[in-house]
């Protein structure tokens, strides 16, 4: 097998790109590394002419990443923390890493799943640990690294980023239509089972506001079914028992699957989703940044086959 050396760039090129590619600025980075504006600015030259593709555009007062830079960028620095790290831990004979993830329970039990297979493919000798709750831990004292979360994003002490949902509609099984007949509009849904989610985090996100915002006037579903947890009534919504209404984001997968399907195309939102918080303030951590771009890449591949799922009128 042909040796490292003979396939990376010199670690004093790569030390060169991430500090300027960090600044947008050879002179900081030159400051940062103790060397002249030139010694840096010959070793981005050098690793250009070694990939054979330019790594910034120059534009005025400034550097800019070109697709190629941004992500040799996103691997030379998750690769230089992760090798810092590693000799932090060595030099103070601290035991193996340890990585904390929290979630809902619905987000744990319909969402989580791949993605943390794709984040622990990359840090095998990671040692995760993923909290399942529905109740707003506090992060620095639980020791969580990144956290999922439903809501409108704003908490204290908490940095929070957008990653997926926010839109409400009815989801069932398909048995469940083959056996109670098709639904025509939102009205119809009166005379069907409705799976109600119980509790504080979604009392004004229940199926009363999402009829009224359908238009329908004064709805009172007489048959209703409670839960206080989702993935309970989801479960059911998967065995028939009824209708229930769908988060976008969460539940995508199930919808993927053809396990769930929406009778309507109707989606209504308040303005929640899903995001990725952590601690303000906190220490970046390259797997922290490695799960962030996992999250997106994932949500971002569902919300195309899910496009595409619609467009062959599945």
């Amino acid at each position: 097998m042909e040796g490292l050396r003979h396939r990376l760039p010199g670690i004093t090129s790569l030390l060169a790109f991430e500090s300027a590619a960090r600044y947008s600025n050879f002179s900081r980075a030159a400051e940062e590394l103790g060397v002249t504006r030139e010694a840096v600015s010959k070793q981005i030259r050098g690793l250009e002419k070694e990939l054979g593709v330019p790594l910034f555009d120059r534009v005025h007062r400034g550097l800019r990443l070109t697709p190629e830079g941004a992500e040799l960028y996103r691997l030379v620095r998750r690769g230089l923390l992760d090798i810092a790290d590693g000799v932090a831990r060595i030099r103070s004979g601290l035991p193996a890493r340890k990585f904390t993830i929290s979630a809902t329970h619905a987000i744990a039990s319909y969402w989580l799943v791949t993605p943390l297979r794709r984040f622990r493919s990359l840090f095998r000798d990671l040692e995760v640990q993923v909290v399942v709750s529905d109740d707003l831990l506090d992060l620095s004292r639980e020791r969580i690294d990144i956290s999922l979360r439903y809501g409108e994003g704003r908490w204290p002490e908490i940095e929070a980023t957008p990653l997926c949902g926010g839109e409400s509609f009815p989801v069932c099984a398909p048995g469940y239509l083959e056996e109670h007949g098709p639904i025509q509009s939102a009205g119809d849904l009166l005379a069907h089972t409705l799976l109600v989610l119980d509790g504080p985090y979604h009392g004004s996100e229940n199926w009363w506001w999402w009829l009224e915002r359908a238009g329908v006037r004064s709805p009172q579903p007489t048959r209703t079914l409670h839960f206080n947890t989702y993935n309970v009534l989801i479960q059911s919504a998967l065995e028939g028992q009824g209708i229930a209404l769908g988060f976008g984001g969460v539940i995508d997968e199930l919808l993927l699957q053809g396990r769930l399907l929406r009778p309507l195309p109707n989606s209504y939102s308040r303005g929640r989703g899903v995001y990725l918080v952590r601690p303000e303030g906190a220490a970046q951590r390259p797997e922290t940044e490695a799960f962030m771009e996992i999250a997106n890449e994932h949500v971002r591949q569902q919300s195309e086959a899910l496009m595409a799922l619609h467009q062959a009128g599945r």
